[in-house]
């Protein structure tokens, strides 16, 4: 008891605010998975049904606020990064752009307002905050989510890793593409999410 009456009054008041502070990044981090899963739903929901060149647009511009896609591009290819020039790079990250927008509107073309649940979040540093999810399916189990989000230089909350019940989406991908890189080169990475693009 002693020990704690010696805690200062200052240190004391810092960790309170950095309590408050980890509990605002917290929600304002769930709010961002919020936005995407209102914006899947209202894209799925609209009348007439829209095709999904149109729930492509719409969901466009929402799915590349609310993730870093670069970022989460970046980490699939690693040491290949480097060793591209801006085109190359560029020419990947259009690719990987726009293969997560098409299935983001492949995926869930037929969800509703129950489909999705946001549990909430929590800070693992002042940068990064990790929100849990479910998504609810009618004749199978329920999908565990967990997304990754980091505060950008603008100071927004944007999503850098998606796990499926406990399974990085990007890990994946990282294997898939590394395969590909090993034995062939940008060209064929390309071919390979030209093609995934055609199957959605």
């Amino acid at each position: 008891m002693a020990a704690i009456a010696r805690i200062s009054p200052l240190v004391v008041a810092a960790l309170l605010i950095a309590g408050r502070s980890h509990a605002a990044a917290a929600d304002d981090a769930a709010a961002v998975i919020e936005r995407l899963y209102a914006a899947l739903v209202a894209t799925a929901t609209a009348e007439p049904a829209p095709s999904l060149d149109a729930r492509i647009d719409a969901l466009a511009p929402v799915v590349e606020s609310t993730h870093d896609l670069e970022t989460m591009g970046r980490i699939t290819v690693r040491r290949f990064w480097n060793g591209w020039d801006e085109v190359e790079r560029e020419r990947f990250i259009d690719a990987f752009e726009r293969l997560s927008v098409t299935t983001y509107a492949s995926r869930f073309g037929a969800v509703g307002p129950d489909t999705f649940a946001v549990q909430g979040g929590e800070a693992v540093d002042e940068n990064r905050v990790e929100v849990e999810a479910v998504i609810r399916r009618r004749d199978a189990e329920d999908v565990t989510m967990g997304y990754l989000l980091e505060l950008d230089a603008a100071g927004g909350w944007r999503i850098v890793n998606v796990e499926a019940d406990g399974v990085s989406e990007l890990s994946l991908m990282r294997s898939r593409y590394f395969d590909i890189l090993d034995s062939g080169d940008l060209d064929d990475l390309i071919a390979e999410l030209e093609a995934e693009l055609a199957k959605l």
